[in-house]
Formats: structure tokens, sequence, C-alpha cells
């Protein structure tokens, strides 16, 4: 008798073993198809969905504490760049990102907060040069008649953008050669700058208002691409610039919000 009762022991325990086995993979895909499903929604694209992990924990202690303990997602590149008006390029969607979230809080379904917050980004070398031409289309269509506003309306076109991972730094080529500008990006008080460099013109050196105009529209951009988030690193790779963020107690609706806006 008490075979046999262990052996049904035995086997309640492994098929309870299995229901929650089945559950917890259940779980883990319902809430990722979820997540996928709002990024598609949020970001107008579905050629390639995100990748989304949860960690070793069991997600089903989850429904109890109000706590997923790591979340982590790869999300693909989004943008496209169109033609956009007075010459200015048209950038909708993000480049790919890699986010990992510890305590994700879900007490409240509806706005999820991550406890810690660490992302990765890289800007290539054709959305930096689209955010740089689209700056100084802005500036041309704020200037007014002076001589330096008829030099950036007449001179600025911005034909190239170079990414030099040994100097750290990128190289902007204006008018297919007429002139060029280093910029050093910086991150500093946890934003990021553009640091001008070597600028000039036919060997005169380039007006700082035209400098200015670049470096503040690949720094406006970083800004928008960090949203509430610290820039931690700035790194020059082959391709492009590599951006790492994080932040404390993040909205994660804060994120989605921002990459509604850049979807318009």
């Amino acid at each position: 008798m008490t075979k046999k009762i262990w052996k049904a022991f035995i086997t309640i325990a492994l098929v309870l073993a299995l229901l929650l086995i089945a559950a917890e993979f259940g779980l883990r895909w319902a809430i990722s198809d979820q997540m996928k499903k709002e990024f598609a929604s949020s970001t107008g694209q579905a050629q390639e969905e995100p990748s989304i992990k949860f960690g070793p924990t069991p997600v089903l202690l989850s429904q109890l504490t109000g706590v997923i303990p790591s979340v982590e997602m790869r999300t693909p590149a989004t943008y496209t760049i169109a033609d956009g008006p007075n010459g200015a390029p048209s950038i909708v969607g993000d480049p790919a990102s890699h986010v990992m979230i510890s305590d994700l809080n879900i007490s409240d379904r509806n706005n999820p907060i991550a406890g810690h917050l660490e992302a990765e980004t890289e800007l290539p070398e054709d959305f930096l040069l689209a955010q740089a031409q689209a700056g100084v289309a802005n500036q041309k269509a704020a200037s007014g008649n002076d001589l330096t506003s008829q030099l950036i309306n007449g001179l600025v076109k911005i034909t190239k953008f170079d990414a030099v991972a040994a100097e750290n730094a990128v190289k902007v080529e204006f008018s297919n050669g007429a002139a060029t500008l280093t910029l050093r990006p910086i991150a500093t008080n946890g934003g990021l700058i553009f640091e001008a460099e070597q600028a000039n013109l036919l060997g005169l050196d380039l007006p700082s208002s035209i400098t200015e105009t670049i470096s503040k529209a690949l720094a406006k951009q970083a800004d928008q691409a960090a949203s509430d988030l610290s820039v931690d690193e700035v790194v020059v790779e082959e391709y492009g610039v590599r951006l790492r963020f994080s932040g404390d107690d993040v909205p994660l609706s804060s994120l989605e919000e921002q990459q509604r806006a850049h979807t318009r």
C-alpha cells in the first residue's frame, strides 16, 4: 500500500510539474506576444519582430509579486529616409536597439515601470547624414538675410558622413569635398554633445554658426533617442555611433510614445 501511495504521489508531482512548466512557457509566450504587438503598433513596422527574453527566474512568480525580475529585448531597425519638404530628408522610425530591464513592475498593467533600464543603440552613417541634412535645412528656413545666413543657404550642402572609429570622430563633407568638418561626440552630464574640430572651407575656417547648427542637430536627435534616460557612453564604430543609456524607474509608456512620435 505504501508503494502505491508513493507511486501515486510521484505521478501527481510529475503532473503538477508538467502543468507548471506548461503554464510558465504559456505565460512567457503570452507576455512576449503582447510586447511584440505593442512594438508593431508603436512603430508601424512589421518586417522583423523583436526578440524578447525573461531570464531564468520563473515568470509565474511575477503574478504574485507584481515584478518581472529580468527582461531583455532586441528591436530591429524600423527607420526609413525619404525626401521631405524644402530639400530636408524625412526620417521615420528608429535604429535597432538592445534593451535590458531589471525589476519590471507590472502591478499596473497599463503602466509598467522598469526599476532599472539599460539601452544601447547604434546610429548608422545614413541616419546621421539625414539628421544633419535635416538640421541644416531647418536652419536655412529659419535664417535671416545677414552674411552668415546667406553663406549657410548658399554653401552648406552636406553630401557625406563618415564614422572614423580610430579617431572616435565623425567626418562631415560638404558639397562633395569643398568643405569638411570633424565632430567628436562626447557624453557629458547625462547628455551628448558634438565638439567641432578642423572645420574649413577651401582652407578657410567655417563660420561657427554652421558647425553649431550641425552639432546641435545631431545632439538633439541623440537626446530624443535617449528620451528620459541618461547618456552613459558614446563610441564611434566603423559604420556609425553607438550610444548607451540608462535610467531608473522608467515608465515604458514614455518609450512607446517616443517610438510613436518617430513614426509620424
